[in-house]
C-alpha cells in the first residue's frame, strides 16, 4: 500500500490543505494520506495537550464537514446529469415512436411486396409465366435515433438514472434487432434481384427516378393513409 504523511499545523484545517492532499494522492497514486498535526508547533510553544486534543478533534470534525459538503455537491451533479439525461431519453423516445410509426406501416406493405417476390420466384423455379409487375426490392425505413442513448453509457451517467432501465434497454435491443433484420433483408433481396436482372434490363437509378421517389416519400411520411400506391424499384 502507497502511504504518504502530510504534516502540519492545520490550525485551522482548510479546503488548501486537502486539495493538497488530493493532488499528491493523484500524482503519486497513494492509497491513503495521513495527516499528522504538529503537537507542540515551534512558533507556538504555550500549548498543552488539552489544546492539542482539542486542535485534533477541529481537524477531524473539519475534514469530516468538508467531505460531507464534497459528496453532497457531487450527489447534485450527478441528479443534474441525471436529469438532463432523462430528458434527453424522453425527447429521443419521442422520435424513436414516430419512427416505429412509419416502420410499422413500411414493413407491412414490404410483406406485401415479398409476397408477390415469392410467387415469381416460384414461378420462375417451375418455368411459369410471371405475374406482371416487377421484383420489388425497395423498402423505405426510418433509422431510429440512438445517439442520447449511447451518450448516457460513454459518458457513465447511466448510473445515476433510476426506474425500469431495463425496459429501456430492451426497447433498445428490439430497435437495433429490428435495423440487423432490416439489413439482412435488403442484402437478400438485392442477391435475388441480381440474379433475375438480364442485360436489357434498364438502371433504376436515374435522376428523374430518384426525384419521383423522393416526393413520394416525402408524401409517405406526411401522410401514410393518403398514398394508394407506392413505387417499385425493379432490381
Amino acid at each position: 500500500m502507497r502511504l504518504a504523511l502530510f504534516g502540519g499545523t492545520f490550525d485551522p484545517i482548510h479546503n488548501a490543505h486537502l486539495t493538497v492532499a488530493r493532488e499528491a494522492a493523484s500524482q503519486f497514486h497513494l492509497d491513503q494520506v495521513w495527516f499528522v498535526p504538529a503537537a507542540h508547533p515551534p512558533h507556538k510553544s504555550d500549548h498543552t495537550w488539552t489544546d492539542f486534543f482539542i486542535h485534533i478533534g477541529t481537524i477531524i470534525l473539519g475534514i469530516l464537514i468538508a467531505l460531507g459538503l464534497e459528496q453532497f455537491v457531487e450527489y447534485l451533479h450527478h441528479r443534474h446529469l441525471a436529469s438532463e439525461a432523462s430528458r434527453a431519453l424522453l425527447n429521443e423516445r419521442h422520435i424513436d415512436e414516430e419512427a416505429n410509426q412509419f416502420n410499422i406501416f413500411a414493413t407491412r406493405r414490404h410483406q406485401r411486396d415479398l409476397q408477390h417476390d415469392l410467387v415469381m420466384l416460384h414461378a420462375l423455379r417451375a418455368h411459369q409465366p410471371l405475374q406482371p409487375g416487377p421484383f420489388i426490392i425497395q423498402h423505405v425505413s426510418y433509422i431510429y435515433a440512438g445517439a442520447e442513448w449511447q451518450n448516457v453509457h460513454q459518458s457513465g451517467t447511466i448510473n445515476y438514472l433510476t426506474g425500469n432501465l431495463a425496459a429501456l434497454t430492451y426497447r433498445y435491443q428490439i430497435q437495433d434487432r429490428f435495423l440487423d433484420l432490416l439489413s439482412r433483408s435488403n442484402e437478400d433481396l438485392a442477391r435475388a434481384a441480381s440474379v433475375l436482372r438480364s442485360p436489357v434490363d434498364p438502371l433504376n437509378t436515374s435522376y428523374e427516378d430518384n426525384v419521383a421517389f423522393s416526393g413520394f416519400f416525402r408524401r409517405l411520411v406526411a401522410d401514410p393513409l393518403s398514398v394508394r400506391g407506392s413505387r417499385r424499384m425493379r432490381g
